[in-house]
């Protein structure tokens, strides 16, 4: 039994925090992160300086379906039944994690940890609601509303960033 019952209740968590060091690790400490992050700034200046934008997109595409892959091996071993529509309610759930923790939605910002802090937020919020005795309804209307407010901040201090830079004048660093 690998899900939250029995006495292998700890092995989720293992696997999470595995995932977490090993993604961590590998756009922190690698080239490969290095890469990705430029991509996600600009994939076409990414191209222009030789960088291999189709094979690490691809690359990203494989890891991400491999890691789908044992999330679902795991749901599937927590909730001891295997239906195709076993994760349909938790997309709005993920998105509003990785959005409220400041991944932006242009590409190029963001990080495993502030997703992490997003995932805590996130769960913490839902928690809250469902003890309070919100329907789930009602919950979706908030984690929209809060992905919402997310994306329009982030967008907002994008481009107040960006209006400290005119025509002709440098950077101080």
């Amino acid at each position: 039994m690998l899900g939250g019952e029995g006495r292998f209740f700890f092995v989720p968590i293992l696997i999470a925090l595995s995932v977490w060091l090993f993604s961590w690790w590998l756009l922190e400490r690698t080239l490969f992160g290095k890469r990705v992050y430029a991509i996600g700034v600009n994939p076409k200046a990414s191209f222009i300086s030789g960088l291999p934008v189709k094979r690490t997109i691809v690359l990203l595409m494989v890891i991400s379906g491999a890691l789908a892959g044992l999330a679902s091996v795991i749901a599937t071993a927590r909730n001891e039944v295997g239906m195709s529509s076993l994760g349909d309610k938790m997309f709005l759930t993920t998105i509003a994690s990785v959005i409220v923790g400041g991944t932006h939605t242009s590409g190029g910002h963001g990080g495993v940890m502030k997703t992490l802090l997003g995932v805590l937020f996130i769960t913490l919020l839902n928690n809250a609601l469902n003890l309070l005795g919100v329907g789930w309804y009602t919950m979706m209307i908030v984690l929209g509303g809060l992905i919402l407010l997310s994306a329009i901040t982030s967008y907002l201090l994008k481009g107040r960033a960006g209006w400290k830079w005119k025509k002709g004048e440098t950077a101080d660093v």
